[in-house]
């Protein structure tokens, strides 16, 4: 084969498909304990801060900082009160 018989492209993601962290509703650059969140909150998007800290033995400082980072990343959104209100995840 010589040199000349082959090409070589790059193809590079747009911004676009990075956005809110969530690509094709799969979320990305999370850790475990961030999927793992998500993951309860999905099971019970009326859960609240005290409960999801309980049933997946988080502290509450690490939880409030998790569920920061996925506010931030536009991931999870609380929609009302944090005791009569829920929770609503984006990309699901």
């Amino acid at each position: 084969m010589k040199e000349t018989d082959y090409l070589i492209v790059t193809i590079r993601r747009h911004n676009a498909f990075n956005t809110n962290g969530v690509i094709n509703g799969v979320i990305n650059d999370l850790t475990d304990r961030q999927t793992q969140i998500i993951t309860f909150i999905k099971k019970n998007l009326a859960i609240t801060n005290k409960l999801l800290a309980e049933q997946t033995g988080i502290t509450k400082t690490s939880l409030d900082r998790d569920l920061s980072i996925l506010k931030q990343k536009n991931i999870i959104k609380r929609i009302g009160s944090n005791k009569s209100g829920y929770w609503d995840v984006d990309g699901t």
